[in-house]
């Protein structure tokens, strides 16, 4: 038997939601809840099949209290094999069960719309704001929309995005990861990397009123003139306007002693005022764009076509369609939605990683191809086989074994990161490389849209 708790200590009299288990979200489904009472011990507990490793393993979810509190959940399994552990059960508390667990808890919930930042790499930002309806309503747009003849120019982009929580707190919580996944899924369909935002101190050259030219170092950042905050990041690095002038800090804490003895010791707590962010955030409503903005401009486009950095950046016809679609199958097929899900992370990740490795960013999309075969149950190369009409099969294998295989297994880099040459115009290699890499960046994007114009966006 493999087992798993988590001690809760849960004021029953502030938290009583034990007769709201039955609405808990697990994986796309709700389940019976059992109750047994042992004497002075009491338990309610739902049994579920979990996907752990791949592999759908039975287990039971078991919440313990008395009177006073709940005192702990606790996972278990009967299945047993040296591939099955209880980090193995950790892993899916932390995944899949504690958020479900605190939304029962917050018994009551307010409405909040909250704004997350992201940013891209591109001469231009995309062009107009976008209202995508659905099961969960948000806004997506540009920032500020700066032009300049520069392929890896930041971009900054807002989402908007209604939640319900207990807090704003929690409610900016919710919305960061929600457009994590968001970010990811427009980084796909537009095939450009939409990485988070985070501030940095960098080196810059800067030249003086007096014509002196010298290096200074400054932190990198930006400014929402809407909110008129001063944004470093989403989370503890966004502040308003006025407390920056006041020279005011605030965030979150956390002081922990890295010890393998003995229990794990956290000491948690705030400095500051996150109030004039917060207050923002509760006035703020998810609204049309106003009517001097630009409309909305939906192009008809070969979602196959890659994206090259400093070409526009264009919103295809079908993305309402496409968000909707993602809705679908969410609630048809939940595992298949899972593993979409993270194929589009992969892909994300794999255009983010472009600006440094060529090799990486192959890598990450073969490794996002891989898993959206798996919503098939079929391996890569069939799955390539079922998505395009024709393709190079010297390139596919050499793209599973050389790129992503070797690059994961053995640190090989094919693209040529470590063959640099300043005058590469007899470099021969370097051109059969890069027109291997464009031919393989081609291929698997096909693949990818072609899945996801059968499965997401027609059958929306």
């Amino acid at each position: 038997m493999v087992i798993f708790e988590q001690e809760l200590n849960w004021d029953l009299q502030e938290y009583n939601f034990l007769e709201d288990l039955k609405d808990i979200n697990l994986l796309g489904g709700k389940y019976f809840v059992n109750l047994n009472i042992e004497n002075d011990k009491k338990s309610v507990f739902i049994s579920l099949l979990a996907p752990i490793r791949g592999i759908e393993r039975s287990i039971t979810l078991e919440l313990i209290f008395n009177n006073i509190e709940v005192q702990l959940v606790r996972i278990t399994s009967v299945e047993e094999d040296e591939n099955f552990n209880k980090y193995d059960l950790q892993n899916f508390y932390f995944e899949y069960i504690q958020n479900e667990l605190f939304n029962l808890r917050a018994k009551k919930k307010t409405k909040f719309t909250i704004r997350n930042y992201r940013t891209l790499l591109n001469s231009s930002n995309i062009n107009s704001i976008y209202k995508v309806n659905g099961g969960k309503k948000f806004i997506f747009g540009p920032l500020h929309e700066n032009y300049l003849e520069e392929p890896l120019t930041e971009q900054i982009i807002y989402f908007d995005i209604e939640v319900e929580a207990n807090s704003v707190i929690t409610a900016r919580s919710i919305a960061h990861n929600e457009v994590s996944d968001y970010a990811s899924y427009l980084a796909v369909i537009l095939d450009v990397g939409i990485d988070d935002v985070r501030s940095e101190y960098l080196t810059f050259v800067e030249k003086s009123s007096g014509g002196d030219i010298s290096s200074k170092r400054r932190r990198t950042g930006f400014i929402d003139d809407y909110f008129k905050f001063v944004v470093k990041d989403n989370l503890n690095g966004l502040r308003t306007l006025k407390d920056v002038n006041d020279n005011k800090l605030s965030g979150y804490y956390n002081i922990s002693a890295l010890s393998s003895a003995g229990p794990l010791s956290v000491v948690s707590g705030y400095i500051g005022d996150e109030n004039l962010v917060n207050q923002q955030f509760i006035k703020h409503r998810l609204m049309k764009p106003p009517k001097n903005n630009r409309p909305e401009e939906h192009v008809e486009k070969d979602l196959k076509q890659m994206h090259l950095a400093g070409n526009s950046i264009n919103i295809p016809s079908c993305i309402g369609e496409y968000f909707k679609g993602i809705e679908n199958l969410k609630d048809i097929h939940f595992r298949k939605y899972e593993l979409f899900r993270n194929a589009c992370r992969l892909y994300n990740l794999g255009c983010i990683f472009h600006k440094y490795s060529p090799t990486a960013h192959i890598a990450y999309l073969t490794s996002a191809v891989e898993t959206l075969a798996k919503t098939e149950n079929n391996k890569f190369t069939p799955f390539i086989r079922d998505n395009v009409d024709e393709f190079n099969n010297d390139l596919l294998n050499f793209i599973y074994g050389n790129v992503r295989s070797g690059h994961y297994h053995s640190g090989e880099f094919p693209f040529m990161e470590y063959k640099i040459n300043l005058n590469n115009a007899i470099q021969t290699e370097f051109f059969i490389a890069q027109s291997d890499f464009f031919e393989a960046r081609q291929l698997l994007r096909s693949a990818f849209i072609n899945w996801i114009e059968k499965n997401i966006i027609k059958s929306s």
